[in-house]
């Protein structure tokens, strides 16, 4: 008999830790029985149920991604003991012996539901966390509950002091992605794959565009609250050539958006590991990106991808026009990329090591 394994995830949005959870699932249910919880219905569930996995609703509410005002902490603090409460009783009910927390948001509740129940559990910590504030809420949590801490990245844990329980007990897992399936065609764009966000840093392409040819600009990712941001970023596109940036909001089709790019670019100001990053890897898209969170760890300057100072479009720019022109140097990168991710990255891989962590755990 499979046993009962109760998941709460932060949000009802399709953002990377969604995607690596359905990733997952098709390995956990080979061992598990599944029960994920969500703040509400949405792109995520749809995949949920496409998976066949049974899901529910607990009272975390919905953020936007980035910094919280001080009415989003009010109001998140206030939903606390909702939240421990419905989790406890979804642990009872269900008879789960570990309790899986996707995404810092649900950490606090989380440990005091598992440290009610007396049950062990795994927190996947994908984001940098770089408010004071978020890091000692994260710390008073996992003091409490003593979880396992699964990272994408050695730099979500660098942000916690090095004596910190994060720190002593946290362990970097990088995300398996699958080979995507890039159909024959003639790329035609430099563009970003990631949601529209000042966190992911659009803006700085589109400048870099205006300092250098950079041929047609693609944006793949839904605007999903992020109205004022999507209106400046085309306020930019107007001073560029005519039909020369495209907004193609989310898709689906991975391996169509990136089978159209000559060059994958990453501007985030903020990112503690950018999947799409290994999925131009396995499909043979050349990446240029910023220093910026986990990036550095998985992109080498010149070995498997360009890098570039965070927020510097004028070397973005120059960076992305190099890889446009330079044919050795893009077959290089892309050949040591695709070995990279045979190497680090398969998404078999990485499913495996999550299910010795569970097991581990339980």
């Amino acid at each position: 008999m499979k046993q009962p394994l109760l998941i709460a995830d932060q949000t009802a949005e399709l953002g990377g830790a969604q995607l690596g959870l359905l990733d997952l699932l098709p390995a956990i249910v080979r061992e598990f029985s599944p029960l994920v919880v969500t703040p509400a219905a949405g792109p995520f569930t749809e995949r949920l149920d496409q998976l066949g996995v049974t899901w529910t609703l607990w009272p975390l509410g919905d953020y936007g991604s980035g910094s919280k005002s001080a009415a989003d902490v009010w109001r998140f603090s206030r939903r606390l003991p909702a939240c421990s409460a419905r989790l406890t009783e979804l642990i009872r009910q269900s008879g789960a012996r570990l309790l899986l927390a996707n995404g810092p948001r649900a950490f606090p509740a989380a440990a005091v539901a598992a440290r009610r129940c007396r049950i062990p559990s795994v927190w996947n910590l994908h984001l940098e966390l770089t408010s004071t504030r978020d890091r000692r809420l994260c710390q008073t949590a996992a003091a409490l509950a003593r979880p396992k801490i699964v990272a994408c990245s050695e730099a979500c844990l660098h942000v916690f002091p090095a004596r910190s329980f994060v720190r002593r007990h946290g362990e970097v897992l990088y995300p398996g992605v699958a080979d995507p399936a890039v159909p024959r065609r003639n790329p035609d764009a430099v563009g970003v794959i990631g949601r529209l966000h000042p966190d992911k840093g659009q803006d700085l392409l589109l400048e870099a565009a205006r300092l250098a040819p950079l041929g047609n600009i693609r944006f793949f990712g839904s605007t999903s609250g992020q109205t004022a941001f999507r209106q400046k970023l085309e306020k930019q596109a107007a001073r560029l050539p005519e039909g020369s940036v495209e907004f193609r909001g989310w898709t689906d089709d991975l391996g169509a958006a990136l089978g159209g790019l000559r060059v994958l670019v990453v501007p985030s100001r903020r990112e503690a590991l950018a999947r799409v990053i290994m999925e131009a890897f396995a499909a043979g898209i050349p990446v240029v990106a910023a220093k910026s969170g986990g990036i550095p760890e998985v992109v080498r300057h010149e070995h498997n991808g360009l890098l570039v100072p965070t927020e510097d479009s004028r070397a973005l720019a120059a960076a992305v026009r190099r890889c446009l022109d330079d044919a050795e140097l893009r077959n290089r990168i892309v050949a040591q990329a695709r070995r990279d991710y045979l190497a680090r990255f398969q998404l078999d891989r990485y499913q495996n090591r999550m299910l010795a962590v569970l097991r581990d755990a339980c």
